[in-house]
């Protein structure tokens, strides 16, 4: 099914390729973004198995570029896909806490490209994303096969080809392991993200089973 997408919504946008992490995973990420994302948007699921996503309330489509594991976010820019506008781009494997307006809004007029610093080493960590998707074709026109070699991660490659970005708040989108959130997540935090192990289904109790999905 084809959705005419209004071109003033946001659209936000995640990657599920293969069976690392469960349809389950898009699922629940989608419903923490309509209940904290106030802003009118559209979702989007690029998937390389969209019969996996039968009946979803949400839109899915085939990933074009071919590329698997963190590349596909590096295919994300490929404009095949037909990402139109600005793009919220969101790992699956993060939590929604509160209302991601006042972290969007500000920024949504704007063509600037929005990334997070990396917690461990000198570079971007690219769980979340705001970019204008016509402004990014270079970045996918620019990507070989062999830049899988070249870069460790598709971050590595995106700090390296950046020329012009902005950083989001780094007390608003929080590592669950550096910011020592075992317990409970700073006040100020609106995203949590789980780079690495342990990934959210590995908690069957505290605040982490009870703020996800």
């Amino acid at each position: 099914m084809i959705v005419k997408i209004n071109q003033n919504k946001l659209t936000v946008v995640c990657t599920n390729h293969g069976t690392h992490y469960s349809t389950d995973y898009t699922h629940k990420l989608y419903a923490m973004v309509s209940r904290h994302l106030k802003i009118p948007h559209h979702f989007i699921c690029l998937t390389d198995e969209p019969s996996r996503y039968k009946n979803a309330p949400f839109e899915v489509r085939k990933e074009q570029s071919g590329l698997s594991g963190w590349w596909v976010k590096t295919g994300m820019f490929n404009p095949k896909n037909r990402l139109k506008g600005r793009i919220l781009y969101l790992d699956l494997d993060i939590i929604i806490l509160k209302d991601l307006s006042p972290l969007i809004e500000p920024h949504l007029k704007t063509k600037d490209f929005w990334i997070i610093e990396d917690w461990l080493e000198a570079t971007f960590n690219s769980s979340v994303m705001l970019f204008s998707a016509e402004r990014c074709h270079h970045l996918y026109e620019a990507f070989s096969w062999r830049d899988q070699g070249i870069y460790q991660t598709d971050q590595h490659f995106l700090h390296a080809k950046l020329d012009h970005y902005q950083l989001f708040d780094r007390t608003k989108i929080v590592s669950y392991k550096h910011d020592h959130c075992d317990a409970a997540p700073p006040d100020d935090a609106r995203i949590v993200v789980f780079h690495g192990y342990p990934k959210p289904h590995h908690f069957e109790t505290g605040w982490v089973s009870e703020k996800w999905g």
